[in-house]
């Protein structure tokens, strides 16, 4: 494709996003990845850039219409008395919350000259692109990752739990000490529990309020709980307000008696059940109230013929205890060879590396000195 035939525009927040919105239609998506919720696309759209500072859309278009969407942060870095003009990609908390739509047969290196030499970053190329959290299936990695490989990491991502067996099978496959602790816990809770998965339109609202109200309660309150971040719960509540008409969105809920000990935001655009976030009630920390509603939620989409896995959406020490596996996530970043500025990252880049494989082997060659 000639790059002459490509045109391209720069969106901001308050700009009207109808172009975009319009564009994003005619693309494909992964329909079953968080990263390419329609729910989360219109939330972004409409929150502007409180959650993401300096996002932008940038649209690509060709005689045959739309080309590819990408939603991307400008940053500006620092290499010593230089500023850097570096795009990023929307991730926040180890998750990817947008990602590129590109149309099928489109070659990379369209786009990458795109961004790469013409003004998109108020009035100049970009000098690095960093993407972040990024699965195999994603359109960044696909645009991004081939004949990229020296720039490109791969780590360990989401936990992942399988529940594609019924439950009993599921259990029965645990460690006894795991099978322990279920017991246990849903004992100190009582009987008098209740265990409730709130789905419907009409009182997703409600629900998702009393997440709020309970994760604030709690030792969240110092950290980063909605309700202390307006942006990403006004984000959220969209997402899932939207999500839930067509039955993707859920809230599960664990009561003893009419008291809420512990809650968890979810959505399922496909197969897989991404958990959002997690709160339970401190009050009743002694009956390990988010371990029950954990059990609760497995045997759950243990019985539900659509939800094969839940994808954690991030990876912590908590989840060790559910012996999950680990999904890879990738990050990239591309110095921009072209830009005087992107050429000089690159170069220090490559010496930082030459750094590391030097000390590396010197390290090696003196433990197999006699």
């Amino acid at each position: 494709m000639n790059a002459q035939s490509v045109s391209w525009r720069v969106f901001l927040p308050a700009d009207d996003l109808q172009p975009v919105a319009e564009a994003s239609l005619c693309l494909p998506r992964e329909s079953t990845a968080l990263s390419h919720s329609r729910g989360i696309l219109h939330a972004l759209m409409e929150e502007n850039e409180g959650h993401f500072r300096g996002l932008r859309w940038i649209l690509l278009t060709d005689r045959k219409g739309p080309l590819a969407v990408l939603p991307l942060r400008l940053v500006r870095e620092r290499l010593g008395p230089l500023s850097m003009c570096a795009l990023y990609s929307l991730n926040r908390f180890d998750m990817l919350y947008a990602d590129a739509q590109v149309r099928e047969g489109t070659a990379r290196e369209s786009i990458l000259r795109v961004l790469q030499t013409e003004p998109i970053c108020d009035g100049r190329p970009c000098d690095v692109i960093r993407i972040r959290d990024v699965k195999e299936h994603s359109a960044f990695f696909a645009l991004f990752g081939p004949g990229s490989s020296r720039w490109m990491e791969s780590y360990e991502g989401a936990s992942v739990i399988s529940t594609d067996l019924p439950f009993a099978a599921w259990e029965a496959a645990q460690s006894k000490n795991l099978r322990g602790q279920l017991r246990q816990a849903g004992k100190r809770i009582g009987s008098d529990q209740r265990f409730r998965v709130v789905s419907e339109p009409d009182a997703m609202g409600d629900a998702f309020e009393r997440f709020v109200r309970l994760e604030c309660a709690g030792y969240k309150h110092t950290l980063d709980p909605l309700g202390k971040d307006v942006h990403e719960a006004r984000l959220l509540r969209d997402a899932f307000q939207r999500h839930s008409v067509s039955g993707e969105a859920f809230v599960f809920e664990l009561y003893v008696g009419d008291v809420l000990v512990a809650s968890q935001l979810a959505l399922a655009p496909g197969e897989t059940l991404f958990l959002i976030r997690v709160a339970y009630n401190e009050g009743f920390a002694h009956a390990s109230p988010g371990t029950v509603l954990m059990g609760r939620l497995i045997e759950w989409c243990c019985s539900q013929p659509t939800v094969d896995r839940i994808d954690m959406v991030v990876r912590q020490g908590w989840h060790q205890r559910w012996h999950p596996q680990v999904d890879m996530h990738f990050r990239c970043n591309i110095p921009n060879l072209r830009s005087p500025r992107g050429a000089l990252l690159a170069l220090a880049k490559s010496a930082q590396n030459l750094g590391k494989e030097f000390r590396l082997t010197r390290r090696s060659g003196a433990k197999q000195q006699p």
